[in-house]
């Protein structure tokens, strides 16, 4: 018969085990005892001196049975953070917490006061709801009023294994679809990202992500299901990261990994320079969407529609129509279309292959008139500035706005 993972593993320092005489092995095989009838089925709490075998290799089973287990008890005294053993065992079972995307598996008890100030890790433990048995130490075990604790250890036990199926169901079934920009689009330095994200378990924080070589660079937080959020690719200056590949990604985040972003953002924020950062341990990826930067292929692509024109001193609608379009090698042509569908002039644009200014000359279809325009894009409008040849001294201004496709 295959041998039967641990629910639980018992961390302990030995020495405090044997102080009391056995006093924290009666007390892990009371829990055990406890948990298994209130469940109603087995419930397996591994300790060293009881589960391993002479001469087997103790080192590596301590290490498979964290790595295999659900929950881990560590039982918190001066002793148990000083000794080496048991800071090794908090943090390989941490890796299995980040594994899981679950921080919500270490269930100390606190048996010593304890005062370590500076240290981290007893500092992570005792931020973990613990039980709290420092008043029963120099009680008997089999007291009522220490079975009445122990019973009550057993219920918060039973109730995180409930928890922690649940989570990881939910787990199992978090998606998550980024809509736009789709693989392989040619964006600008700072595109608009939409998507979806669907059955996140609380504790877990959806994120925007973009990745730059190995580093990755936090965006927004996602906070509804169906979402939109600006991601930044690259460095300022238009063209400045030009056909470059930016994998754009959600990523979901425990509590832990959300801290880091948090904290790299604070930082990086004060000295206005972004690095990036290695995705933190308990941050998923769920979907990716791989985009390549290219400034003027992007401006190229958001000039391309049909526009309502209006006068814009005051703003007036003309009736008039407004199409840009692209040629097979992509060169962008333009056309005024009068409210009776006359063509009435057209024209060819430019994108500043350093600057990014968008400039267009034109002819009117019908008589001399012929001219340049510089065209300033902001949201869905354009904003025109027009010289004439015919009267160069009098400039005018035009609102193009774009329709909804």
């Amino acid at each position: 018969m295959a041998e039967r993972n641990p629910e639980a593993f018992w961390s302990y320092a030995r020495s405090d085990d044997e102080h009391p005489r056995g006093k924290l092995s009666d007390l892990r095989q009371r829990l055990q005892s406890e948990v298994k009838a209130q469940l109603g089925s087995d419930f397996n709490i591994f300790q060293d001196t009881i589960d391993l075998k002479w001469g087997a290799q103790w080192q590596q089973k301590i290490l498979d049975s964290l790595l295999e287990t659900v929950f881990l008890i560590p039982v918190m005294t001066p002793t148990f953070f000083t000794s080496s053993a048991c800071r090794i065992e908090i943090e390989t079972f941490r890796r299995r917490e980040e594994k899981l995307l679950d921080e919500e598996l270490i269930l100390p008890v606190y048996w010593i006061p304890v005062e370590r100030p500076g240290d981290e890790l007893a500092k992570l433990i005792m931020s973990r709801k613990y039980m709290d048995l420092r008043d029963l130490r120099f009680e008997p075990i089999d007291s009522p009023v220490f079975g009445k604790r122990i019973s009550a250890m057993a219920e918060q036990v039973i109730s995180r294994l409930k928890d922690f199926e649940l989570r990881q169901r939910r787990v199992s079934n978090m998606k998550a679809e980024i809509r736009a920009p789709r693989r392989n689009d040619y964006v600008g330095r700072n595109p608009t990202v939409v998507g979806t994200i669907d059955n996140v378990p609380a504790g877990l924080t959806p994120r925007l992500v973009v990745q730059g070589g190995r580093r990755y660079h936090p965006q927004a937080i996602i906070s509804e299901r169906e979402w939109k959020a600006t991601a930044t690719l690259g460095g300022q200056g238009f063209g400045a990261s030009n056909d470059s590949e930016y994998p754009i990604h959600v990523v979901v985040a425990t509590r832990s990994a959300n801290d880091a972003f948090e904290r790299y953002s604070s930082e990086q924020m004060k000295i206005k320079a972004w690095p990036g950062l290695p995705l933190p341990d308990g941050a998923r990826i769920l979907c990716t969407a791989l985009v390549r930067r290219n400034d003027h292929n992007n401006a190229a692509a958001q000039l391309i529609g049909s526009y309502d024109e209006h006068r814009a001193l005051p703003m007036e609608p003309t009736g008039g129509t407004i199409k840009i379009t692209a040629s097979a090698r992509g060169d962008l042509s333009i056309a005024a279309i009068n409210s009776r569908g006359d063509t009435e002039w057209t024209g060819a644009i430019t994108i500043g292959e350093v600057t990014g200014q968008v400039s267009a000359t034109y002819r009117y279809a019908k008589g001399p008139s012929q001219g340049t325009l510089e065209l300033r894009q902001s949201s869905d409008q354009i904003e025109v500035t027009g010289k004439d040849k015919a009267a160069p001294a009098r400039p005018f201004r035009m609102i193009w706005k774009k329709r909804r496709s």
